[in-house]
């Protein structure tokens, strides 16, 4: 089975209207391939949206089929990400470290639309992962 896990920079674009996004998005779902969104990688990616952008990507998640949310009720997946984001060095990008302790979970990589803001968690981390960047050309 085939499973991404989706980063705050493909949520967010969505929020702001990219057909790109939206498309990519469509797509995955009508191939069956499963979407992984961690909780704290949609809450950095609304933050500062307005409320009918949040009221789409919401919708998105709760609607579309190969969508999974990572919720954050396992003990053990919280100290994964605890763990991540102590590996990686910057507490505060606490959803680069949720998506990353997912994929590592999930065995899957990571889907973004820019590859450059994972340079520094990737180099950060004891293990490899894979990231795909969707380019809008």
């Amino acid at each position: 089975m085939t499973i991404y896990v989706l980063d705050d920079t493909v949520l967010r674009a969505f929020g702001e209207g990219s057909d790109d996004a939206a498309n990519l998005i469509a797509s995955l779902d009508a191939r069956s391939i499963r979407m992984a969104i961690p909780q704290i990688v949609l809450i950095r990616a609304e933050a500062g949206l307005s409320d009918e952008q949040c009221e789409y990507i919401n919708a998105v998640v709760e609607r579309v089929d190969h969508i999974l949310l990572d919720d954050l009720t396992e003990l053990d997946h919280l100290s994964a990400i605890a763990h991540v984001a102590a590996w990686i060095g910057q507490p505060e990008d606490s959803a680069a470290a949720h998506a990353l302790a997912l994929a590592r979970r999930l065995d899957c990589p990571i889907l973004t639309m820019n590859a450059t803001r994972w340079e520094h968690a990737r180099a950060a981390i004891p293990w490899q992962v894979r990231i795909v960047e969707f380019r809008q050309d």
